[in-house]
């Protein structure tokens, strides 16, 4: 699904915002926060890709899944209890704007 024009800019200021304030938040080390930023960039579309995956699969499930269960609702879980631990708060505010934007474009 493409977003609107109007949403998508939405989400790229959102994104534009929280990565100038990841590089803001080591200055001296530019360079470095961009390539991170990058990296948590090509990380959000990987991890939207595996989590399509695990929808699909997950609605052919017949007698495992909880009855009205959302499958995303998983995936947001496990976002959350990974990569709440493992990033710096500005990195994961920087991954969330990146996994909102590879949604919509995805």
């Amino acid at each position: 699904m493409t977003p609107s024009p109007d949403s998508r800019g939405v989400l790229l200021h959102a994104f534009d915002a929280h990565a100038a304030a990841y590089i803001a938040s080591h200055p001296g080390q530019a360079r470095a926060s961009r390539r991170d930023i990058d990296t948590l960039s090509r990380l959000a579309e990987a991890i939207v890709a595996s989590l399509a995956l695990w929808a699909r699969l997950c609605e052919r499930l017949d007698l495992a899944r909880e009855p009205g269960r959302d499958p995303r609702l998983a995936g947001a879980l496990v976002l959350e209890s990974v990569f709440d631990d493992l990033l710096v708060p500005s990195a994961w505010n920087v991954l969330r704007a990146a996994l909102d934007l590879a949604e919509a474009d995805g």
